[in-house]
C-alpha cells in the first residue's frame, strides 16, 4: 500500500477548530461533536426565550452541567467554551469572566435573547 500521507491546510480544512482544541492535549479523547454541544446551547437559548426571558447568563460549567449529552467532563468543557465564544455578538452580549486560553470551566457570558 502506497503511504497516502498529505498536508492540511489547517486554515481550510473542516476539522480544524477540533484540531485547535485536542492540539495540546496529553491525552485527547472522542466525545460529542461540536454540532451536538451547538444544538445543546440553542437547546437552552429556544428554552429561555420560551419563558419569556430577553437574556441569559450563561457559565461554561453550568452550561456543561445542563447537557443532555455529557462525555467526560474534561473532555466537553473546551468545546462549550469554544461554542459559547463562537455564539458571543459585540454588539449585543457581554462577557463576564474569561481566562487568557477562553477555556476554563468558569468562563461567563450573558446573551441577549432572542436569539
Amino acid at each position: 500500500m502506497a503511504n497516502q500521507y498529505r498536508e492540511i491546510d489547517e486554515k481550510t480544512w473542516p476539522r480544524s477548530t477540533h484540531c485547535a482544541v485536542f492540539r495540546n492535549c496529553v491525552e485527547p479523547a472522542f466525545c460529542v461533536t461540536f454540532e451536538q454541544v451547538e444544538a445543546e446551547l440553542k437547546k437552552i437559548f429556544d428554552k429561555a426565550t420560551a419563558e419569556g426571558k430577553t437574556e441569559i447568563t450563561l457559565v461554561s460549567k453550568y452550561f456543561f452541567d445542563q447537557m443532555e449529552v455529557k462525555p467526560e467532563y474534561r473532555d466537553c468543557i473546551p468545546m462549550c467554551c469554544k461554542i459559547m465564544k463562537d455564539n458571543f455578538r459585540a454588539e449585543t452580549d457581554e462577557v463576564l469572566y474569561h481566562t487568557k486560553s477562553w477555556q476554563s470551566h468558569t468562563l461567563k457570558i450573558k446573551y441577549k435573547l432572542p436569539r
